[in-house]
């Protein structure tokens, strides 16, 4: 790759749109697997994310040489950032197979050839993080930008603070995207804080924050364009607070769904992300509802072939369970 083709952020065309909506879709067909798999598994809890739009929106707007940094959600976020679907899945379920081996699971997958920094077990943890990884792409000089999304929760834990306060004041080039579906956990947001926009936080650190419609991917992509090029710039963060609503009850075992109203439900249903790129693509003329239904189908038939790969997939050895304790490299110096 030149460096003129890493210099750029990619175009939001109809190109790009179809591809846009053939990851949203590749992200629910394998999120229903892995309600099926996660049941079979014993109520394995991994939280559905219903929320394609963010993760997709965001990581279309990325170079391949630019880094995410997840949060509990990493299925989402890794199929947008180029992972594969069945070593991501094997690894969500343990399975030596996987991209860790099966040792690393849902929060701590990471796949640094490809940009993908991974979870984190810890709410708000990967903001501090973020900070240093930013860091090394700011003295490699190449224009990288780490991305670092986070949930509503995350915003009121002491790390996110102290990370918003490094990336500010050494100008890093990260930017920050809040997934806020309005409940962190079980409790909702009028339970967290008395601000009616997260991007507020921003000002407290004299940084930029935006607030998109998080159901829509060409408005998440557009605001990510925009201050992906900033950061590229070398003018420092920004706060995307992206405000969508989850699917379900947030897990596989559904159990958010007891309390979540039906109007919320109702809410959600309307603001569909993937039925709302669909209906603007065919309304735009940039696909017909056959094409449409062959890039759904192709998501699904992904995303089984996958569950099959994990079926049939060993654990992983007991003989390598110290593996990655110990430094195993050759001393320097």
């Amino acid at each position: 790759m030149t460096t003129a083709a890493r210099a750029a952020t990619p175009a939001i065309d109809a190109t790009r749109l179809v591809e846009m909506y053939a990851t949203m879709e590749r992200i629910r067909a394998l999120e229903a697997v892995l309600s099926a798999q996660g049941e079979r598994f014993g109520q394995i809890f991994v939280m559905t994310s219903g929320m394609e739009a963010i993760a997709t929106g965001v990581c279309a707007m990325l170079r391949e040489d630019d880094y995410l940094l997840s949060t509990h959600r990493t299925q989402a976020h890794g199929i947008a950032k180029g992972l594969r679907m069945d070593k991501m899945l094997a690894e969500i379920l343990y399975k030596g197979t996987g991209y860790m081996g099966g040792v690393g699971g849902r929060q701590h997958m990471a796949v640094l050839d490809l940009g993908f920094f991974g979870g984190t077990g810890i709410v708000g943890a990967n903001v501090p993080i973020a900070c240093g990884v930013a860091l090394t792409c700011k003295m490699r000089k190449q224009g990288q930008v780490a991305a670092c999304i986070l949930g509503d929760g995350a915003t009121t834990t002491g790390a996110f603070h102290e990370g918003l306060g490094i990336a500010a004041l050494w100008d890093l080039p990260v930017v920050y995207v809040i997934e806020n579906n309005q409940y962190a956990g079980y409790m909702p947001l009028s339970g967290q804080t008395k601000l009616e926009k997260l991007s507020d936080r921003a000002k407290g650190y004299g940084i930029p924050g935006v607030t998109v419609d998080g159901t829509d991917v060409i408005a998440v992509a557009e605001a990510t364009a925009e201050v992906v090029e900033r950061a590229r710039a070398g003018k420092g963060p920004t706060l995307i607070e992206a405000v969508t609503l989850v699917m379900g009850g947030g897990t596989v075992t559904n159990e958010g769904r007891k309390w979540r109203s039906d109007a919320e439900m109702a809410e959600w249903l309307a603001k569909d992300p993937i039925g709302r790129l669909r209906n603007k693509l065919l309304a735009d003329g940039a696909l017909t509802r056959q094409m449409a239904d062959a890039i759904a189908k192709s998501a699904k038939a992904e995303a089984e072939a996958a569950g099959k790969f994990v079926h049939e997939s060993p654990d992983p050895d007991p003989k390598n369970a110290m593996r990655n304790v110990y430094f195993e490299g050759k001393r320097r110096g």
